[in-house]
């Protein structure tokens, strides 16, 4: 039986710092795939970036909580129980709960 290895970048959209080293990763083939977090602030330069290359190995990774403070995001449907009170993401696990 083979073995194979899956190096899977997360957090594909988190900031264009991580677009950046993942873009790279996946050229190089130095990862096998990534997950993009769509309500994250640099989602549509991952977004424009998978649809210009054509990039099948992209997965979607569900994102529930906005824990960055420096880089807070609002959720896509924009529905209370996903938010906090100032409108964003909540920051924790529990305040999520």
């Amino acid at each position: 039986m083979e073995k194979y290895l899956i190096l899977n970048a997360d957090d594909f959209g988190q900031s264009e710092a991580a677009n950046q080293a993942i873009m790279y990763l996946l050229e190089e083939r130095k990862v096998s795939s990534a997950t993009i977090m769509p309500p994250a602030s640099a989602f549509e330069q991952a977004a424009a970036w998978c649809r210009k290359q054509k990039a099948a190995n992209i997965g979607l990774h569900l994102t529930l909580t906005s824990e960055i403070a420096a880089l807070p995001w609002k959720s896509l449907t924009g529905d209370p129980s996903l938010e906090g009170p100032d409108g964003r993401m909540h920051a924790t696990i529990e305040a999520f709960e």
